[in-house]
Formats: structure tokens, C-alpha cells, sequence
């Protein structure tokens, strides 16, 4: 009969990549808490990161572990933005039918 190897833990563990990141302030009995909320592909996962005394504090605080989470999140435009093409005017004036050129430029558009 063949041997069953013992489980052992993984060299390196599995880290997944986060998809967004947000801070939120509640109050909580008198107090100001910073919450972090972090979406991942396989759910979410809000974590109580503390306490202030004040409004004022917490919402600073916030903004700083909201702005170096969302740092470490790898954009998704993985393209220049300058290569994405403009979208479309839309013209909802109507047609001429006497003339047989509509394009945009020919109607006064730029």
C-alpha cells in the first residue's frame, strides 16, 4: 500500500489581488471608527481599523488608509488612455432631405 505524504503548509501563502478599496466613519456609542472595506474576487472583508475622539480625526485618517490602500490596488487600464477612441456626438437635429451629404461636418458640426 502506498504511503500518504503528511500535510505540510505552503511555502508561500495564497494572496489574493483586492479589486477596490474603502474607508468608511460611523459612530459608534460616542466614538468616531474608521472602518476598511476591501473587495476581493472572492467577496469582501471590512475590518474595524480604530477610534477617534472626534469627527474631525477620523475622517483625516480615513482618507489616509483609504489613499495608500487603493495605492497598492493595480489600475485596471492596462492601455494610454489616449489610445481609447472618443465616443460618438450624438445629433438629434433633423435630417435635410433636399440634401444628400448628412455627415457632421457638412451640417456645422466639428
Amino acid at each position: 500500500m502506498a504511503e500518504v505524504p503528511s500535510w505540510s503548509p505552503p511555502a508561500r501563502p495564497y494572496v489574493e489581488e483586492a479589486m477596490s478599496a474603502d474607508a468608511e466613519v460611523v459612530d459608534e456609542h460616542g466614538r468616531w471608527v474608521v472602518y476598511l472595506t476591501v473587495v476581493l474576487e472572492s467577496g469582501a472583508v471590512r475590518r474595524r481599523l480604530g477610534d477617534y475622539h472626534d469627527e474631525r480625526r477620523a475622517r483625516q485618517a480615513a482618507a489616509i488608509i483609504e489613499r495608500n490602500a487603493r495605492r497598492c490596488i493595480p489600475s485596471l487600464v492596462t492601455r494610454d488612455p489616449s489610445e481609447f477612441t472618443p465616443p460618438h456626438r450624438i445629433d438629434h437635429r433633423p435630417i435635410d432631405p433636399a440634401t444628400t451629404d448628412t455627415t457632421p461636418t457638412e451640417r456645422g458640426d466639428t
